[in-house]
C-alpha cells in the first residue's frame, strides 16, 4: 500500500503552545490535516490521563511521540476507511465507560473531567476510533 505522510512540520515551542488558539498544520496524512489544536488537545488529554500537571515542559517533551501516534492513528483510519470497517458510537460509548470504571469515574465524570481542562468528549472519541 501506498502511504506517505506528505509533510511535518515542528511545532512550537513557546508557552503559548499549549493555551494559545490556532490553525496552524501540525502534519499532513495523505491530505488529512492534523491541527496544531488536536496534537494541543491530545498531549493535554494524555497528561490529564497521566495525572501529571499540564505544563508548557511536559507538553514539549511529549509532542513528538503524540504526534506520531497521531499519524499513525490516521493512517490506520484511512485504512479502516479503505476496507469499509465502521466503529459504531455504542462502541465508542463502551469505551469510555471503561476508561471512567478504571479511572473510579462515576458516569459522565470523563466528560467532566475534560470540561475541566477545556478538552471537548469529541477529541477522546476520535482518539478512541
Amino acid at each position: 500500500m501506498f502511504i506517505r505522510v506528505l509533510s511535518f512540520i515542528i511545532i512550537l515551542s513557546s508557552s503559548s503552545f499549549l493555551w494559545g488558539v490556532t490553525t496552524h498544520i501540525a502534519a499532513t496524512v495523505n491530505n488529512k490535516v492534523i491541527s496544531v489544536t488536536d496534537l494541543v488537545n491530545r498531549i493535554r488529554m494524555a497528561i490529564i490521563s497521566a495525572g501529571a500537571e499540564v505544563s508548557p515542559e511536559v507538553a514539549k517533551s511529549l509532542q513528538g511521540q503524540i504526534l506520531n501516534v497521531m499519524i499513525d492513528e490516521a493512517l490506520q483510519m484511512q485504512l479502516a476507511q479503505q476496507y469499509e470497517i465502521d466503529i459504531e458510537p455504542a462502541q465508542i460509548d463502551a469505551a469510555v465507560r471503561e476508561i471512567e470504571n478504571q479511572k473510579g469515574l462515576e458516569a459522565g465524570g470523563m466528560e467532566a473531567l475534560l470540561k475541566k481542562h477545556n478538552i471537548s468528549l469529541d477529541y477522546l472519541h476520535d482518539h478512541l476510533k
